[in-house]
């Protein structure tokens, strides 16, 4: 559309509503109280055609449709894929757009519906507007290479782990607020940790050295490609004392899914039931 012609349709909109939906300054224009309140209402009415059209078209194909994905990157090293492969192997017909998100932006991608969805630890403040769906309890794991000299004891004393190098989470970070009090339980010195990353993909070749421990969720332990990435891992025989906190689905209040979304969620439900009641124990 040119701009005239938006000019025109808002200015439309206004007389209709008698309220004005814009503010026009000398450094640019930004909707009113008003027209804030208009667009997230039009966000919603234009998701729920989206959604519509899409019922209409799984009920002559129940495998087709868009599923718009919002994830916890953490997640997205296991359990995310664990569903997903399950899912495009019984239907192949749905697709997927799928955005990993830090928490800061996990609410705006629900609200500004970018998702349809959103896979992770319940949101801080306990948004009204977000229902969650609890899915499983994550548990935090001490992990070293299948290589590590701690890893083919049979037991590991905290006395062991004081001496070892650690890649750790940064401590302000939501699984860094976890892993610091469980080793300090523990008389880990965290404040000397080799290596600060929350990335796995960096963890696992240094892993794969033998000379480093970290602290891994089970989801990525026994659901990601921890073990073709390094043959093997092990999470080691001695208890964390910690979990990361519940993981589950989160969509908008008194928005209706579509048909792809109620697929997923039933898929997701049959992998987190993998990970209920994990204890500690070889990754093999």
């Amino acid at each position: 559309m040119t701009q005239p012609a938006i000019s025109k349709t808002v200015a439309e909109l206004e007389a209709k509503l008698g309220i004005r939906l814009l503010d026009r300054t000398a450094r640019g224009v930004a909707p009113t109280a008003e027209g804030k309140v208009l667009l997230a209402r039009a966000l919603n009415i234009f998701a729920e055609l989206r959604h519509a059209a899409e019922e209409l078209q799984s009920l002559a194909d129940a495998s087709a449709g868009t599923l718009r994905i919002a994830c916890a990157p953490i997640l997205v090293g296991g359990f995310l894929p664990a569903v997903l492969n399950r899912l495009m192997h019984d239907k192949p017909g749905v697709r997927y757009d799928v955005r990993e998100v830090e928490p800061d932006a996990a609410l705006r991608a629900l609200r500004e519906r970018l998702a349809d969805i959103l896979v992770g630890r319940p949101l801080s403040g306990n948004p009204t507007d977000i229902e969650f769906e609890p899915l499983f309890e994550e548990k935090l794991f001490i992990v070293a290479g299948a290589n590590h000299p701690l890893a083919r004891r049979r037991s590991v004393l905290a006395d062991d782990l004081r001496k070892q190098r650690w890649i750790l989470p940064q401590p302000e970070t939501a699984i860094g607020r976890l892993v610091e009090p469980a080793l300090a339980k523990l008389g880990v010195p965290t404040r000397d940790a080799a290596v600060r990353s929350m990335s796995v993909l960096l963890r696992f070749p240094l892993l794969a050295t033998g000379e480093f421990v970290t602290a891994l969720p089970g989801s990525v332990l026994f659901l990601g490609n921890a073990q073709r990435a390094l043959r093997a891992l092990r999470a080691l025989r001695i208890e964390l004392l910690q979990t990361a906190g519940p993981v589950g689905l989160m969509s908008m209040r008194g928005i209706s899914l579509p048909p792809v979304a109620r697929l997923f969620g039933e898929y997701a439900r049959q992998v987190a039931k993998r990970l209920q009641g994990l204890q500690s124990q070889r990754s093999t």
